[in-house]
């Protein structure tokens, strides 16, 4: 227990215990009785101020999407913090410290009100803050917010401490910075002592990561009691990692408020790496934490309800509320509305408690029904969380109804097609694209063009009733003297129409401009002495060995780096279409301005933007998955 001298404990008693001391006056304190402890008038109202200072705070989360590279070469990550506490005021002045690593700089930060309880025995009002930070190194940090009180509780926490660990690294699955896990709270919930409840926190990992959540742990992660390692919960209270549920049923049957301190975190679902722009890399498995989110809040165990049935005396939600987990897709500059409809019979529902990005307004309609709207602005694209509970009044007793949180996911989403567009990115040096798009589709169609398709049927079995060999006699390397572009104009395509014959009906003749000429004749099977197969060993797999290689002899620029396609093997792992896009990429640039290409850079630098470019052409952002195989140097 915290040590304070006697006034201050006069103070703690009259002001911070609200609904159990906080009706006693000075002459009922025992303490003031005597004359002893008496302090002056002006010495009182300092202790005054300090005391409802000291019981305000109603806990808070933080969650971060990085925003890209700058044309100066820095780095631009968004952090959002939501932090609640008794009044408005109370948060101003406090701030997020850097604790470890190299934090950037805080560019900007902007800081509005979200939703306030007003009424009832615990008032409170959540803020959210936008803050960006702009930093010269995609590495690792971790920032901190403490500070202290609690409002009072009966797991004796005092002081906080709220850590948010980032990391920035690129990933090897997705080509993009790491993203947290995006959530939110209610500062203050509430269940009936005799009632059992199930906190659902909402735990959306816009990378596709397995999402767990845990007690935090002192000293670092949250402030406890003395002597205490853990959050100090009552054995009422129990957490489901993978869901991030925290379950409450009564076993002490002893109302009171609890201070709940936990953390989230992301693991990968596979083994990745982390590429950051110094060069180093960090190899992570499905049990390796990537980020770690702070989620502190408080709840409140009333009296004993007549009746635990949701729709009775504990608002329920009806349709056409959403459900929980529900990803609500926004358009920049358009209004979103979201309706939330609760009822009870025992008890009228007054008040809807929401905790979701700036600028959301809600509006009662009619008793027990909400509208919610959000506008997204051009600066808003990702993924937002937005979480309600229900509020319902019996006389003087409150009741809510259960945890409800969806996601709003700004940006459009183009639907599916079974073909890439060509690439044109402007990077800081001189971007060629000469794409081989490999396409596993519906239909039974193979066909060969300049870029090469190979189109697989969706059943995972295609037959070919002969050996299937096809070569090419001479050396498949085609040297232009002098050239400073290479065009092949119009592609060529062999078709082959049924999954069970492959046929080529007529001479096709595979042109290139300039002067060299390949043709294949009229047989079905084409065997020819040199070296390039291509084979499908097994019913799912088509492997293409070795790839032709055009060879540009005098470039025009300082220096080439060539990312050769050696091999291309496609599984057919489900029904589902899966595209493949094997890109050979020529980069020049100016050594002295860009410093030297390595393989780090191209996965921090080029990938990022190959895949923004692909978005843009309205390839779906779910679908994207950049590797880099191989590169080698190419001089002149």
């Amino acid at each position: 227990m915290t040590t304070c001298s006697p006034v201050c404990i006069w103070v703690a008693r009259g002001l911070c215990r609200k609904g159990k001391d906080s009706d006693r006056t000075r002459s009922e304190d025992p303490e003031t009785q005597t004359g002893t402890m008496s302090p002056p008038r002006s010495a009182l109202m300092l202790l005054l101020v300090s005391g409802s200072w000291a019981s305000h705070f109603y806990g808070g989360t933080m969650t971060y999407d990085p925003r890209g590279t700058n044309l100066d070469g820095t780095y631009t990550v968004e952090l959002r913090y939501k932090t609640g506490f008794h009044s408005c005021p109370d948060s101003d002045g406090l701030t997020w410290t850097c604790t470890s690593g190299d934090c950037g700089n805080q560019t900007s930060l902007v800081v509005q009100t979200v939703d306030q309880e007003i009424s009832g025995d615990y008032i409170w009002c959540q803020k959210e803050g936008v803050m960006i930070r702009v930093s010269n190194n995609m590495h690792s940090y971790d920032l901190s917010y403490i500070g202290g009180n609690w409002i009072f509780n009966d797991n004796d926490v005092v002081g906080w401490t709220l850590l948010t660990h980032v990391d920035l690294g690129v990933r090897s699955d997705t080509g993009k910075a790491n993203r947290s896990p995006q959530t939110t709270v209610i500062p203050l919930m509430r269940v009936p002592v005799n009632c059992q409840r199930h906190f659902q926190l909402l735990n959306f990992d816009p990378d596709g990561d397995e999402v767990r959540c845990r007690y935090a742990e002192p000293p670092n992660e949250c402030v406890t009691a003395s002597n205490v390692t853990s959050s100090n919960m009552p054995q009422d209270f129990s957490i489901q990692l993978v869901s991030c549920t925290l379950s409450f049923s009564s076993i002490s049957n002893t109302t009171g408020t609890y201070v709940v301190q936990m953390v989230m975190e992301d693991f990968p679902i596979q083994s990745i790496s982390l590429f950051y722009n110094d060069g180093t890399q960090s190899n992570r498995t499905s049990g390796d934490t990537l980020s770690k989110l702070p989620v502190h809040f408080a709840i409140r165990v009333d009296p004993a309800v007549p009746s635990c049935t949701e729709g009775d005396y504990l608002p329920m939600f009806l349709s056409p509320t959403p459900d929980q987990g529900a990803v609500l897709l926004a358009s920049t500059d358009q209004p979103l509305e979201i309706t939330v409809r609760a009822q009870a019979t025992q008890s009228t529902a007054t008040e809807l408690l929401v905790s979701g990005p700036q600028n959301i307004t809600k509006n009662t309609t009619s008793p027990g029904l909400y509208l919610l709207r959000w506008t997204p602005t051009t600066e808003d694209g990702g993924a937002y969380p937005v979480c309600f509970i229900a509020q319902g009044l019996n006389g003087s007793s409150l009741y809510q109804s259960e945890l409800r949180c969806v996601i709003i996911r700004v940006g459009n989403e183009s639907a599916p097609t079974s073909t890439i567009p060509n690439i044109t990115t402007n990077l800081p040096a001189i971007l060629t694209t000469n794409p081989t798009t490999t396409s596993i589709t519906n239909p039974t169609t193979t066909s060969i063009t300049n870029p090469t398709t190979t189109s697989i049927p969706n059943p995972t079995t295609t037959s070919i009733p002969n050996p299937t060999t096809t070569s090419i006699p001479n050396p498949t390397t085609t040297s232009i003297s002098n050239p400073t572009t290479t065009s092949i104009p119009n592609p060529t395509t062999t078709s082959i129409p049924n999954p069970t014959t492959t046929s080529i009906p007529n001479p096709t003749t595979t042109s290139i401009p300039n002067p060299t000429t390949t043709s294949i004749p009229n047989p079905t099977t084409t065997s020819i002495p040199n070296p390039t197969t291509t084979s499908i060993p097994n019913p799912t797999t088509t492997s293409i060995p070795n790839p032709t290689t055009t060879s540009i002899p005098n470039p025009t620029t300082t220096s080439i780096t060539t990312l050769p396609v050696t091999s291309t093997t496609i599984t057919t792992l489900s029904s589902r279409s899966r595209h493949i896009l094997v890109v050979s990429i020529k980069l020049s640039y100016q050594p002295l301005l860009t410093g030297l290409l390595t393989d780090a850079n191209i996965t921090t630098e080029v990938l990022p933007q190959i895949r923004d470019q692909l978005i843009t052409n309205g390839v779906p952002e779910s679908f994207i998955t950049l590797r880099l195989i191989a590169t080698h140097d190419v001089r002149s």
